[in-house]
């Protein structure tokens, strides 16, 4: 086979072949002097590992329901991360549950796939049902990481909230996305 860059007869070695398995390609001139270029074959995907995909259950309240979306849109403008919401959304039956029971299975249903659950540490957490389900599910049933999330300007938070978070975390986009990268399972 000729060399479109040199016209020379091409010869591939074992790692050349190994090489050209990954992706690359290999011309060597076999004239007085040996030269090897090495460029990525366009046949090939690029080598720019894949972006892993996190799957995420979010703890919130459909009564503050702002700062839920606010945080969905943290996520889906921040560069390079790719993200699954397992959450409860607001029309789902889950939110009129029954009793307790159906409640907590509902909830426990949703968490097994997660990477990591990510809650508000605003002082509501405290006194909601949810929260505190959520919490025992996420660390008692699936060991499941916790990210606190403080929202932005205030002044008191749920102490049950951060007494369980594996993190806790400012109201920024980068240093929530950063917990979750560096805590997921």
């Amino acid at each position: 086979m000729t060399s479109p860059l040199c016209g020379l007869t091409r010869r591939r070695s074992r790692r050349q072949l190994r090489w050209l398995r990954l992706g690359l390609d290999v011309m060597c001139c076999t004239d007085r002097q040996c030269f090897t270029i090495i460029f990525i074959n366009p046949a090939k995907e690029s080598f720019m590992p894949q972006l892993k995909t996190y799957n995420l259950f979010i703890s919130h309240s459909w009564a503050y329901g702002d700062a839920y979306e606010k945080l969905l849109s943290f996520f889906d403008e921040h560069p390079n991360f790719k993200w699954v919401d397992y959450s409860v959304p607001k029309d789902d039956p889950i939110n009129n549950a029954p009793n307790d029971k159906a409640l907590y299975e509902a909830i426990k249903n949703q968490m097994p796939f997660v990477n990591c659950v990510v809650m508000m540490a605003g002082v509501y957490s405290t006194y909601s049902t949810w929260i505190n389900k959520e919490i025992e599910i996420a660390k008692e049933v699936y060991s499941k990481p916790l990210i606190a999330v403080e929202p932005w300007a205030s002044e008191k938070t749920s102490k049950i909230v951060k007494d369980n978070a594996d993190e806790i975390v400012k109201w920024q986009s980068a240093s929530i996305v950063n917990a979750i990268r560096n805590h997921s399972i």
